[in-house]
C-alpha cells in the first residue's frame, strides 16, 4: 500500500473525500497490477487505499478474442423491415417524410424561414428550389429501405460539413437566376395611395440627422440605395426594435422580473433606452409615380408564380431575407421607385413598409423632424415581432 501512495494515488487535499472510481490513468495503479476501489480517512488516523488484483486493460488481443468468439454464436441481428413511406405528388412532403428532415432542417438548406419551408407542403416549391429538393428525395428514396426515415435523417445530417451542408452550398449556386422578369413585369405600378411615411433616424454626436442617408446593399430589399420606411409611426418603431433585438433585451425596465399580462399596463408607457440608442421621427413625403404594391392579391400571384416565396417577406436576417434580394436586384430593370410590403415586424392588418429605391429619391417633395429624440415604448416593443428565437425574454 505504501507503495501505491508513493505513486501518486495519494495526494493532500483528499481528506474531504470518499472517492471511487472504474478507471484509472496509468500512473494510478494500473502498471501495479491493482486498482484503486476507495480512498477513506478515520478521523486522525493515516489514510488506507482499498484495491483490487485486475488484469491490465492494455494487454492487446483480450477483448477482440472474445468478442470473435461470441460473433460466432450472434453474428447478426435480424431486425424486421421498416415500411417505406409512400411517396406523393407533393414535393416538399415526401422530403419532409421519407427524408425524416424538420421544416427547420429543410429551411436551413435554403436560407430561409421554417414557416416558408413548410407553406410549401400547400404553395408549392419554388422553381429555383426544385433541384435541390429533387435530389433530396431521391437519395432518400434510395436509402430508407435500409435506414428508415430517421436513418436517413441521421446520415444526412452526420460529419462536419454534413450531407445537408453540402446541399446548402448547391442551392446557394442556384440564387441568381430564381425570378422570371417578364412576369414580374405585370405587376402593376402606379401612383402611391399614401404620400407621408416614417422613418426613425440615427441621432449623431454632433450635427443634424440625416433622414436620407442609406447604407448601400444592407438590409431585406439591398439596392446602392434603400430607404426603408413605414407606413406608420409604429410600423417605423417596430422596425427599429426588431432590427435590435439584443439591444432591447439589454434594456429590460422590469428589473429581471419580466412583463405579464397584468403588469403591461403599469410598464406600457415607459422607454425601452438603456440600450437602445435613442433615434430622431421623420416623416417623409414622396410624389411617387412608378410604386409597386406588392400586398395586393393580384400581385401576390404573379410574385408566386414567378418563383418569389410570400414567406420571404418575414425571412429572417439569419436566413439571408429569403427571395427579398433577389427581387431587390431587378428594381432597376423594372423600374420601380418603390415598393409596399408587409412588415414582418409589425404582423397586423396595419403593418406595411415602403422601401424607396434610387429612382424614388427624386420623387421626395417634403421632410419634418417630428420628434427630435424618442424611444420605442414598452407596449410598442412588446407588440414588436421578433426574428425566430430573437424575442427578448422579460418581454413574455
Amino acid at each position: 500500500m505504501a507503495e501505491l501512495l508513493e505513486k501518486g494515488t495519494w495526494r493532500p487535499g483528499l481528506e474531504q473525500f470518499v472517492w471511487t472510481c472504474d478507471e484509472q490513468d496509468p500512473p494510478t495503479g494500473w502498471e501495479l497490477g491493482y486498482r484503486v476501489v476507495v480512498i477513506g480517512f478515520h478521523g486522525s488516523e493515516a489514510p488506507w487505499v482499498g484495491f483490487e488484483d485486475v488484469p491490465d486493460p492494455r494487454a492487446g488481443g483480450s477483448l477482440s478474442e472474445e468478442a470473435a468468439a461470441l460473433a460466432v454464436e450472434v453474428p447478426h441481428v435480424a431486425t424486421p423491415q421498416t415500411p417505406a413511406p409512400r411517396l406523393t405528388d407533393n414535393l416538399a412532403e415526401d422530403v419532409h417524410v421519407v427524408a425524416g428532415l424538420t421544416w427547420a432542417q429543410i429551411a436551413q438548406v435554403f436560407n430561409i424561414s421554417e414557416r416558408a419551408a413548410a407553406g410549401w407542403r400547400s404553395q408549392g416549391v419554388p422553381p429555383h428550389r426544385r433541384e435541390t429538393m429533387e435530389a433530396l428525395r431521391a437519395i432518400a428514396v434510395t436509402l430508407v429501405g435500409g435506414l428508415g426515415s430517421e436513418g436517413v435523417s441521421r446520415w444526412l445530417s452526420a460529419g462536419h460539413p454534413s450531407r445537408l451542408d453540402h446541399a446548402r452550398y448547391l442551392a446557394s449556386q442556384f440564387l441568381t437566376v430564381a425570378l422570371n422578369v417578364d412576369i414580374l413585369r405585370e405587376i402593376p405600378v402606379g401612383e402611391a395611395t399614401q404620400s407621408v411615411f416614417y422613418r426613425a433616424v440615427y441621432l449623431p454626436a454632433r450635427g443634424e440627422p440625416d433622414p436620407l442617408f442609406a447604407f448601400p446593399s444592407v438590409g431585406r430589399w439591398p439596392t446602392a440605395w434603400t430607404l426603408y420606411t413605414g407606413i406608420s409611426e409604429q410600423v417605423a418603431w417596430a422596425e427599429y426594435c426588431r432590427n435590435h433585438a439584443p439591444d432591447v433585451e439589454l434594456s429590460d425596465v422590469t428589473g429581471g422580473v419580466g412583463l405579464t399580462s397584468t403588469t403591461l399596463p403599469s410598464y406600457a408607457h415607459l422607454e425601452v433606452a438603456k440600450a437602445l440608442p435613442r433615434r430622431s421621427l421623420y416623416e417623409l413625403s414622396f410624389d411617387f409615380r412608378a410604386m409597386a404594391d406588392l400586398t395586393s392579391p393580384w400581385a401576390e400571384d404573379l410574385l408566386t408564380r414567378a418563383g418569389f416565396d410570400l414567406q420571404s417577406f418575414y425571412a429572417d436576417r439569419a436566413s439571408g431575407y429569403g427571395d427579398c434580394p433577389a427581387l431587390a436586384a431587378l428594381v432597376s430593370e423594372l423600374g420601380w421607385e418603390a415598393i409596399r410590403v408587409p412588415s414582418a415586424a409589425w404582423q397586423r392588418p396595419d403593418g406595411f413598409c415602403v422601401p424607396v429605391f434610387e429612382r424614388g429619391r427624386e420623387r421626395l417633395v417634403d421632410m419634418v423632424r417630428a420628434l427630435d429624440s424618442a424611444s420605442p415604448s414598452v407596449a410598442l416593443a412588446v407588440a414588436t415581432s421578433y426574428p425566430s428565437g430573437q424575442r427578448p425574454a422579460w418581454l413574455g
